[in-house]
């Protein structure tokens, strides 16, 4: 849902959701992280703040807002038209620079797809869903936990 910054003026997404059982939890921990992590990078979507609600025990995420929605969306709207070359390029730059980014912080994303990838009017693409990224400075083994959107893992 949309809503207004209001030391900004600027649009946001706010991303609620209820979290009433440890997997959640600790998904949605790791999403509020990994969105900390993603602070100045022009190619991961920026968080402003977060809260729970006092009576209702929902969390509220407050995001950037991104006006054209995902790829998925993108290509619902083309309609087995194709995207053009110049922009495929454009998007696989964009979203490979955010990888670099996360990388870099030593957080692995983990959940790469259409839906997780957002893009805007001004043509920029960004990474959003942060919610089963990986600290790579875990002590736990990443190597063994299979996660993520099966149509869209490798066959290994």
């Amino acid at each position: 849902q949309a809503g207004i910054h209001k030391p900004t003026g600027m649009r946001v997404a706010v991303k609620t959701v209820k979290v009433d059982n440890k997997d959640k939890r600790e998904a949605m921990v790791a999403e509020i992280k990994g969105l900390i992590q993603a602070e100045g990078c022009p190619h991961l979507v920026q968080w402003y703040a977060g809260f729970v609600g006092k009576d209702t025990g929902l969390v509220h995420v407050v995001v950037e807002f991104m006006d054209r929605g995902s790829l998925a969306d993108l290509r619902r709207r083309l309609a087995g038209k194709g995207v053009p070359p110049d922009s495929l390029a454009s998007i696989a730059t964009q979203m490979t620079r955010g990888l670099v980014h996360l990388q870099g912080r030593r957080l692995l994303h983990r959940d790469i797809k259409p839906e997780n990838v957002l893009h805007n009017s001004l043509g920029q693409v960004k990474l959003t869903d942060f919610g089963i990224s990986r600290d790579l400075n875990s002590t736990v083994g990443v190597a063994g936990t299979f996660v993520g959107t099966a149509t869209y893992m490798s066959p290994e």
